[in-house]
């Protein structure tokens, strides 16, 4: 990790690592939104930036675009309760839709009959295969476009 050496290697003298035995300086959150309001002003943007919207916007992204799960993502801000993580990024529909044609296309045919393997050890996969009948019901979600998606699913008896 060159890049990380080079930084290091830059606040050798610091008075951070002198005085306070740091690695490396750490800003206080009133400095970052200051940093973040001159951002701003330049790029022309009208809302005020802080760091709690810049941890939103964070963790939105990664979860929602990137696909983090929300366990990553927790471990990514450095909280130490998923909870937070819960109340700082909420997962989209469109992430709900894509994770739902994923699954979809893992478990079920074109037709909507359940795939005979869908990584199950084989016992319990037969055991899911004997039990469904054939009562199914209709699931409605919509993609990325806005169109719905209709999926049939296969009750099972457990």
């Amino acid at each position: 990790m060159p890049i990380a050496a080079e930084i290091i290697d830059k606040y050798a003298n610091h008075p951070c690592r002198i005085i306070q035995g740091r690695l490396l300086p750490i800003n206080s959150n009133a400095r970052y939104n200051g940093y973040l309001k001159e951002l701003a002003a330049i790029a022309g943007i009208k809302r005020e930036l802080n760091t709690h919207l810049a941890r939103h916007t964070f963790a939105d992204i990664m979860l929602n675009l990137f696909e983090f799960s929300l366990e990553e993502v927790s471990i990514m801000l450095g909280h130490k309760s998923i909870r937070t993580t819960q109340r700082y990024a909420k997962v989209s529909k469109h992430k709900i839709s894509r994770t739902w044609s994923r699954v979809r296309s893992n478990v079920f045919t074109k037709t909507g009959k359940p795939r005979q393997q869908i990584g199950l050890s084989p016992t319990l996969s037969n055991d899911i295969n004997a039990n469904v009948v054939n009562t199914t019901t209709s699931i409605t979600t919509p993609n990325q476009d806005g169109y719905c998606l209709r999926s049939k699913i296969y009750l099972a008896n457990f």
